[in-house]
């Protein structure tokens, strides 16, 4: 939901945390076409349905890694870390700086799986 705060469970930032709040963001009414949403319904080259979108920290080492991973935009990604209402945390990919943005804004996605 773009104009209400999530809460809590959405709030996560630590590496690991992102599973969680992709989960809380997907079961809010409306979702359809959302970051959450469409990250969870990604089902790549294998057909996994475990993808989600990394938390602030995860989308920050994915930063770090950025060269080693590629095809990443140099615009912003959005994390599934809520920054209360109406905020979620992004992470610019040219720069990288992280900042809360408004949640309706359509920046980039990029599924992420734990291994």
């Amino acid at each position: 939901n773009t104009s209400v705060a999530i809460g809590a469970a959405a709030q996560g930032t630590a590496i690991g945390a992102g599973y969680r709040n992709t989960q809380a963001m997907v079961t809010q009414s409306s979702t359809a076409g959302m970051a959450g949403t469409v990250t969870r319904a990604y089902r790549g080259p294998h057909s996994l349905s475990d993808w989600y979108l990394p938390s602030q920290d995860e989308l920050a080492q994915m930063y770090i890694n950025k060269n080693a991973i590629g095809g990443f935009s140099t615009d912003l990604y959005w994390s599934s870390s809520e920054n209360g209402d109406p905020f979620a945390w992004g992470q610019r990919f040219d720069s990288g700086s992280q900042y809360p943005s408004t949640k309706y804004y359509p920046y980039y996605v990029r599924p992420v799986r734990a291994f």
